[in-house]
């Protein structure tokens, strides 16, 4: 297998991918703010149970002291903290996330605005004016295929990843390079 990809529009090519970068990741951010949710949403139902069903007397008639604010407290703040933590990650975190990509993208822009990708059986070769790197295959984790996007991912998730637009390759290459990414790594969704 011997695939060379030339991208000469590479700096708009980096904010797409930056862009589906952004997107798998708030998949993830999502799915870990709805559990946080659930569990805050438990926490003060249990509090409301404990203190409607679980609130008695002793033998001298005193009322006795529950648990229930402690788990209503617990529930309120973890949705908190999780309505925090969205908000940081869709404010800040994205707006640092983009202002580096579009950085990254002028240089670019501004070197020759191409990028050359060369895969084969060994490795795969990145090269631009701004990166140079060259990644041996047992290097690499797994694999996505998000969109119109291959992710070669260099740690458990897509954010160190080179990503491969399928658009880019010839139908007979991508199914040659499916194939062998099937045999070489683990696919991940």
């Amino acid at each position: 297998m011997n695939i060379i990809i030339r991208d000469t529009n590479a700096s708009k090519t980096f904010i797409e991918q930056a862009t589906m970068k952004w997107q798998l990741y708030l998949k993830k951010i999502y799915l870990a703010v709805f559990v946080s949710y659930i569990f805050g949403v438990l926490f003060f139902i249990l509090g409301i149970i404990d203190y409607n069903e679980l609130y008695g007397v002793n033998n001298n008639g005193q009322k006795l002291a529950t648990s229930w604010p402690f788990a209503q407290g617990i529930g309120l703040t973890i949705i908190g903290l999780a309505t925090y933590f969205l908000i940081f990650v869709l404010f800040v975190r994205r707006k640092k996330y983009f202002t580096s990509a579009d950085e990254i993208a002028k240089k670019l822009l501004n070197a020759t605005n191409e990028v050359t990708i060369k895969i084969d059986n060994n490795s795969v070769e990145y090269q631009s004016d701004v990166i140079e790197e060259k990644i041996k295959w047992n290097v690499f984790k797994s694999f996505t295929i998000y969109k119109d996007y291959i992710f070669l991912n260099l740690s458990d998730d897509t954010s160190s990843s080179v990503i491969i637009d399928k658009r880019m390759i010839d139908y007979n290459d991508f199914v040659a390079l499916n194939g062998f990414l099937k045999k070489q790594l683990i696919y991940k969704n």
